[in-house]
């Protein structure tokens, strides 16, 4: 099989537009033709987080158990997603209240338990982040509330 010179220049834009539509196809994300569905944009719930701090952590045992009830119950219950535990003492982690965090507004609001109706940065003594993996409170250098 013989090709002549017009053969080549005339197969040549054919070549050039199948290698660029390869490069765009390589380039162009999986996902693309896809209309894609409306998704809400909203931060990250700590809800189960908390959950498992107050059940492994400040209300263990039989001795909290109708506490830890109510307590769960209000959390379930409540329409907030970000909340913050009160402890006693920065020694042990007693539980003392369970405020909600708003991110907008940054109010911190009592939801269950025995304190202030609303908490500021200064009036924490320390912030405290709960780690789920060795089920202890960390320290977390900061003096506001915040989203992290």
């Amino acid at each position: 099989m013989a090709f002549s010179l017009r053969d080549h220049v005339a197969a040549a834009p054919l070549l050039r537009s199948r290698f660029t539509e390869r490069l765009v196809d390589k380039c162009r994300p999986a996902s693309a033709g896809i209309p894609k569905t409306p998704t809400r944009t909203s931060h990250r719930s700590n809800r189960q987080l908390v959950r498992n701090a107050l059940v492994h952590i400040c209300l263990a045992g039989t001795v909290n158990t109708n506490t830890k009830e109510e307590v769960l119950e209000d959390l379930d219950g409540f329409a907030g997603d970000n909340f913050v535990i009160l402890f006693r003492g920065t020694k042990d982690h007693a539980f003392r209240a369970l405020y909600s965090y708003d991110a907008k507004t940054s109010e911190v609001l009592k939801v269950y338990g025995t304190g202030p109706m609303s908490l500021t940065g200064a009036q924490v003594a320390e912030f405290y982040k709960y780690d789920s993996g060795s089920r202890s409170f960390k320290t977390v250098p900061t003096k506001s509330f915040g989203i992290s």
